[in-house]
């Protein structure tokens, strides 16, 4: 990654959202950050960020154009992981589209990286493992709204760099979901069968997606692919 850039980082209150800030920061980049409420805007100012308040599944194309400024790159990662399928479909799709509407008929536009889930593509198994050039069939409402977000975002690379990661499940430092579960299951001294006990799981630690996410920005595959990533390892 380039040093001594401008980037918009949208969902940096979020679990991956505050590992990348921190990982941009070390770059001596300057950081501007999207948040919805006073004390959110508070703890990204705290941290040297500077932030915008705007609520993304609101904004206007109009909204955007004035409020977010000119950048060399962003990274969308805002998004909504449950709700009513029109709250899903509205941030995670439209969401996502208006933002890239928004960039894309700027001067320069920016390189825009979406961070998508693996949700997006639709159920693999190890006997017919789900490759990237697949067509998606998500089936899940979750995984839709996904998919929709892409879309839109992938309908504007022929007017901007557009690259999309397609994470499956992160860990690591300050996650509150995966650990929960596995939490959970330690108390009750459950041990888990995935499948018939040979399934695989996408699997990625929050460092690795950040530094994954960063080199996409800086010398990925532009749209139309789709990079789907779980550490092979794991």
């Amino acid at each position: 990654m380039e040093t001594g850039k401008n980037i918009l980082v949208t969902g940096a209150n979020g679990f991956i959202g505050a590992h990348l800030v921190k990982a941009i920061a070390t770059k001596n980049c300057k950081v501007i950050a999207t948040c919805r409420s006073e004390a959110s805007e508070s703890a990204l100012r705290s941290a040297g960020v500077q932030a915008v308040r705007i609520d993304l599944a609101k904004a206007t194309l109009g909204d955007l154009d004035r409020q977010l400024p000119d950048v060399d790159t962003v990274y969308h990662l805002a998004g909504a992981l449950s709700g009513p399928v029109t709250e899903l479909t509205k941030v995670n799709g439209e969401g996502a589209r208006i933002l890239a509407a928004s960039y894309a008929r700027r001067s320069p536009p920016p390189t825009f990286v979406l961070l998508s889930s693996i949700a997006a593509g639709g159920p693999s198994s190890r006997e017919a493992p789900r490759e990237e050039h697949f067509d998606p069939s998500p089936v899940s409402h979750y995984g839709r709204s996904k998919l929709e977000g892409e879309r839109g975002v992938a309908s504007f690379h022929e007017r901007m760099p557009v690259s999309i990661v397609r994470p499956g499940i992160v860990f690591g430092p300050g996650d509150k979901e995966f650990i929960r579960i596995l939490q959970s299951m330690y108390r009750v001294r459950l041990n888990p069968m995935i499948g018939w006990g040979n399934q695989p799981l996408a699997l990625i630690e929050v460092s690795d997606l950040v530094d994954l996410i960063l080199r996409i920005a800086s010398h990925g595959e532009r749209v139309a692919g789709v990079s789907s990533k779980g550490d092979p390892e794991r």
